[in-house]
């Protein structure tokens, strides 16, 4: 099975001919960095770490400013990686056949639930 991006309104998929977007898997190492991803992609916080490193969000999700460039010693060409403090930003909102709006997720709010709070700090 190929990669595809876990964003509910996004349908890019890697392998697509012409397409040249990243997929970049959710960080599991840095357990805070993690649970902000989840909650900005909507992911339930307590899913098994197994079950997220099968997860990829696509480069259409990331500013330009959540890259840095880095130097290909052998093709001697750049390339572009995702900082490790990058959180997805950019989410899609709409249907199909819907007009689409692309709207900035803040990356600092409180989720309440019925049984804890989650904040995310700044």
């Amino acid at each position: 099975m190929g990669v595809r991006c876990i964003v509910k309104s996004c349908d890019n998929k890697q392998g697509r001919l012409g397409n040249t977007m990243m997929f970049h898997r959710i960080p599991t190492k840095n357990a805070d960095l993690m649970n902000r991803w989840l909650l900005v992609l909507g992911i339930v916080p307590n899913t098994p770490v197994n079950t997220i490193t099968k997860y990829f969000v696509c480069s259409e999700h990331f500013t330009v400013d959540d890259y840095f460039e880095k130097m290909q010693v052998a093709t001697r060409t750049m390339k572009r990686v995702l900082k490790d403090t990058a959180i997805p930003s950019i989410i899609k909102t709409g249907q199909i056949g819907s007009p689409v709006a692309a709207v900035s997720v803040p990356l600092c709010f409180e989720m309440t639930n019925i049984s804890h709070t989650v904040t995310v700090p700044c």
